[in-house]
């Protein structure tokens, strides 16, 4: 699976290559001169994974973006929406999710494909986190 690397202190993403991997148990290791892999502090070092989606200008969209979208043909969640793109760990951890900006709603990218308008990256979490609060 495909992933990015924020690192919390010095505020950038990292460019993995090939010298991050995640071992067999889920974390974040890299990877040693003699083939060796040293786990690292995640609480610096965010992984986000890939959904496997585009947003409207061909941009690969990952876990922590923020998104703008247009929910047509459904009267519960119609309307211009915003949130956090996310996994829906409660449930199905594979399955990408956009948690809606109001905290409460989620809606599940994979079946609710069909009635999204474009998907347009506004920014991430970590450099744009006032995307999210509530105007």
């Amino acid at each position: 699976m495909k992933f990015r690397v924020w690192d919390s202190l010095d505020k950038v993403y990292l460019d993995c290559g090939w010298d991050f991997v995640i071992d067999e148990s889920g974390r974040l290791c890299e990877v040693e001169g003699d083939g060796s892999l040293d786990r690292l502090n995640e609480q610096v070092l965010i992984v986000e994974y890939s959904t496997e989606l585009l947003d409207i200008k061909g941009k690969e969209i990952y876990t922590g973006d923020i998104i703008h979208f247009t929910v047509e043909n459904q009267s519960c969640y119609g309307g211009e929406k915003q949130g956090l793109v996310d996994f829906y760990h409660e449930r199905i951890p594979t399955m990408p999710i956009i948690r809606l900006k109001n905290g409460i709603k989620h809606l599940g990218v994979g079946h609710l494909h069909a009635y999204l308008s474009p998907l347009i990256i506004l920014g991430n979490i970590h450099q744009h986190p006032d995307l999210l609060k509530q105007k």
